[in-house]
């Protein structure tokens, strides 16, 4: 009886600081915070430092124009701005587009990588990039508001332990799971990046310091994931701009993409947890409870969740003192998901809302069951599932 006990409410406590616990620290961690901010105002023009963009692109001859005139409307000093879009061998025209797109700008180029994938294109782009500068990569489906890169370099200059900075993005026309999910896990990224730091920026757009990551490896899938372990493994931190950076304009608008989409970022979230765990001894206290929470999270949670719905309903069926350790479980469990459904709620109310209607508790409960789903399918396909930094883009027939 002692073991069945005690193993039960290890699950239980496993579930709560996965889903609830954790949240709840970095809410509370947020209200004594003193997260050092900056704004573009803050900063005298001549005082800009030379920043170099990078927008790795494959068959994108529908969004290519509306890219180029997105980064021309940026409000960041021109002459200290250097655009190049790197090309993975486009066949559809997108070539041809962009050298004639940059060819009268002052600062821009267009070259193209030996070898398609978004990371082989990155590393040829390093290869150029001198030491020392400042990195900004953008995808070409993000469309950025004026300020935004203003406002990366600016909370970058703001503390020198930050070496890396991710935008605050949302997708446009998404299917409403995804936007929900987008509009969550952005307010766990600023609560992170508040009390320490963010656990990851996002691909669509992020800065960095040079000296954090010469070359990403040849096997990366997610460089965004990639470079904010590797920032942190260097005892850097990584923040997290809570201001509106922009759109991703391609998003899942079907259940199927959903669950494609999830089930790749998934897999490549995998690999970068497990890539960077035997340096957990080297990482910074508050690094390792946010690293380990979300190896419990997405590895281990997934499998034990049936695990503890099994082992309740078995302890329902037996005599009166197993129903009554069932009872506290589950009742320490829905106290625990109220508590943090009415914090994701207040913080919900604070953050741009883009036009979202807040998520219904069905939705909450719907998202988090096919979320899970999801990553328990990457866990049984992990052993037997690659994949490489060219894919199929979403709501498209073409790889990127």
């Amino acid at each position: 009886m002692f073991i069945i006990i005690s193993t039960y409410f290890f699950i239980v406590l496993i579930l709560f600081w996965s889903y609830c616990g954790y949240i709840i620290m970095l809410f509370l961690f947020s209200l004594f915070s003193r997260e050092k901010s900056a704004t573009a105002t803050t900063i005298a023009d001549p005082l800009w430092p030379p920043l170099h963009v990078c927008v790795p692109c494959y068959n994108e001859q529908a969004v290519i124009l509306e890219k180029v005139r997105n980064l021309a409307e940026t409000l960041y000093p021109a002459d200290r701005l250097t655009i190049t879009f790197v090309d993975g061998g486009s066949d559809d025209g997108t070539w041809a587009l962009l050298q004639a797109a940059v060819a009268d700008r002052a600062g821009w180029g267009a070259i193209q990588a030996p070898r398609k994938g978004k990371i082989n294109q990155l590393n040829y782009f390093l290869a150029g990039c001198p030491e020392g500068s400042l990195v900004l990569l953008t995808d070409a489906d993000a469309i950025l508001r004026p300020e935004t890169i203003r406002d990366l370099v600016a909370q970058m200059l703001a503390d020198p332990e930050v070496g890396v900075v991710g935008a605050n993005i949302f997708p446009r026309e998404a299917i409403a799971l995804e936007s929900e999910f987008w509009q969550d896990q952005n307010i766990l990224r600023l609560l992170e990046s508040q009390i320490y730091a963010s656990s990851i920026v996002v691909a669509p757009c992020y800065l960095f310091r040079r000296e954090v990551l010469r070359f990403f490896p040849e096997d990366c899938v997610a460089d965004d994931i990639h470079l904010a372990f590797t920032a942190h493994s260097r005892g850097m931190r990584v923040a997290f701009c809570s201001s509106f950076g922009g759109w991703e304009t391609r998003a899942p608008r079907t259940i199927r993409d959903y669950v494609a989409h999830k089930f790749r970022k998934g897999n490549a979230f995998l690999v970068e947890l497990l890539r960077f765990s035997y340096q957990f001894q080297r990482f910074h206290p508050l690094w390792k409870v946010i690293y380990a929470t979300k190896v419990l999270q997405l590895l281990i949670c997934p499998w034990i969740i049936p695990y503890w719905l099994l082992g309740t309903l078995s302890l329902l069926m037996g005599d009166a003192a197993r129903r009554e350790i069932a009872g506290m479980g589950m009742g320490f469990l829905f106290g625990a998901f109220l508590i943090t459904s009415f914090i994701m709620k207040q913080k919900r109310r604070e953050t741009p809302a883009m036009g979202w209607p807040s998520p219904t508790q069905r939705h909450m409960i719907s998202g988090f069951i096919i979320n899970n789903l999801i990553m328990l399918l990457v866990g049984i396909c992990f052993p037997f599932f690659r994949q490489d930094s060219s894919y199929r883009k979403v709501g498209s027939a073409e790889g990127g």
